[in-house]
């Protein structure tokens, strides 16, 4: 369903764009459809991935490995692709590493004084 409203959104935001380009004379259509269908199998892996990693860790934990995977494909990019980083990225970039360190040492924090407690 959420395709099904998505698409016309999309067809009325870059028709102009993607008209453009289908007239160009260099556009590859087979290779156009086929970097959408990866684009879709790829999404759709990642979102049965997240599922299955949701049904084995807490919310918490879950929302802390996500940070850490749009940290990593931010690094990524960066190298990759040469794409600069602002200062404001490159901050917010940090105040999530900080937040990942601080959720870990928080949740071994409390682990470790309950193991301590049994004992």
């Amino acid at each position: 369903r959420g395709l099904l409203g998505l698409v016309p959104l999309a067809f009325c935001t870059e028709a102009f764009a993607l008209r453009s380009s289908l007239a160009s004379p260099s556009f590859e259509s087979g290779r156009f459809w086929g970097v959408l269908a990866l684009n879709g199998l790829m999404y759709t892996a990642y979102n049965q991935f997240s599922f299955m990693v949701l049904s084995r860790v807490c919310t918490a934990t879950h929302a802390v490995l996500n940070v850490c995977r749009r940290v990593c494909f931010i690094g990524v990019a960066t190298v990759v692709f040469g794409t600069p980083l602002s200062p404001l990225n490159i901050g917010g970039v940090a105040v999530a590493v900080l937040g990942m360190f601080w959720f870990t040492h928080s949740k071994t924090s409390v682990t470790a004084t309950v193991e301590k407690k049994k004992d």
